[in-house]
């Protein structure tokens, strides 16, 4: 899946050490840019998607591609938003909306 937004802030990194080796965990959250403006969080995995989203700015226009995965702990069900690339599109500016027949 995909989704072009405006880029809000880059999520704290988080690091460890496993049996498996060095592993970390961060992620940002974007801005849609329809009528209702929704916050939407991705969760990076990964040294060079973490540092991807570490040097975007503030307002950039990215393409985020992404995989949701839900899982059930407890009876209760939770979604993630798995970051697989982002890419910059514009820097702080929205790409011009193409109305039909033009």
């Amino acid at each position: 899946m995909r989704l072009i937004a405006k880029f809000v802030k880059a999520l704290d990194v988080i690091s460890g050490e496993t049996e498996r080796g060095q592993w970390c965990r961060g992620g940002m959250v974007v801005r849609t840019l329809d009528d209702r403006e929704q916050l939407v969080a991705f969760t990076a995995f990964g040294e060079e998607k973490c540092k991807a989203c570490s040097a975007l700015k503030i307002d950039d226009i990215v393409q985020v591609s992404f995989q949701p995965e839900s899982r059930e702990f407890g009876e209760k069900w939770f979604t993630d938003l798995r970051l697989i690339s982002v890419q910059l599109v514009g820097a702080g500016v929205a790409p011009q909306a193409q109305k039909g027949g033009e």
